[in-house]
């Protein structure tokens, strides 16, 4: 029972990771598309949908205007989102999710020090380089999807930014999978050992 209990353990913390396209995700994940959006003026800062916001923020708290532009060769459909130097995209969750991700087409050519970076509660739980996203080549752009999926290590904020100056690129097709397990899974799992371990001591006595 307790081997068992620790390959659960295990298998359930080893599945977070870079995600490479949003078929990868293991749970039903929300697509938000920014089709309907209009101009700056609604938004000029901070992009609320739903329960996801998106700033362009590359010092925390000092935050740029956001675009909406609708460009064939950037954006997968409609409208998509854009700034005139693509540093840094923030994206807040009002609870904890699980799985992120989002296509970044850079229209500059593409660089390695790009990062995507999960936190919770301000603390870092994943991180992936710029050449583990998934690449596809469209109109003459390089589309890469951005994503990481955490098993049942939660995160509430994602951030997007490269260290490359004036690298510039649009965002469109955002993917968010909420967490589903109120509890952390470790606990979960512990109690339904400890369940089993007592029910099978009944057993044999």
């Amino acid at each position: 029972m307790i081997n068992i209990l620790f390959v659960l353990i295990f298998a359930c913390h080893s599945n977070a990771g870079p995600i490479l396209s949003p078929n990868d995700f293991l749970l039903d994940s929300k697509l938000y598309t920014f089709d309907e959006l209009i101009g700056d003026v609604p938004f000029p800062y901070r992009l609320e949908l739903d329960s996801v916001t998106i700033t362009n923020e590359p010092v925390k708290d000092q935050l740029k205007p956001i675009h909406v532009i609708s460009d064939q060769n950037l954006c997968i459909s409609g409208n998509c989102l854009t700034e005139g130097t693509y540093d840094w995209w923030r994206f807040y969750f009002d609870s904890p999710v699980n799985g992120f991700g989002i296509y970044v087409t850079p229209d500059n050519g593409i660089s390695s020090n790009s990062y995507i970076a999960m936190y919770l509660n301000d603390v870092l739980v994943g991180s992936s380089q710029i050449e583990n996203w998934g690449k596809t080549r469209v109109n003459g752009y390089d589309r890469y999807f951005a994503g990481w999926e955490s098993g049942q290590l939660s995160f509430n904020e994602v951030q997007l930014f490269s260290n490359t100056p004036n690298f510039r690129g649009a965002l469109d097709n955002l993917y968010v999978t909420k967490a589903t397990i109120p509890i952390p899974a470790t606990l979960a799992l512990f109690s339904i050992g400890l369940a089993g371990l007592g029910w099978s001591r009944r057993r044999k006595a």
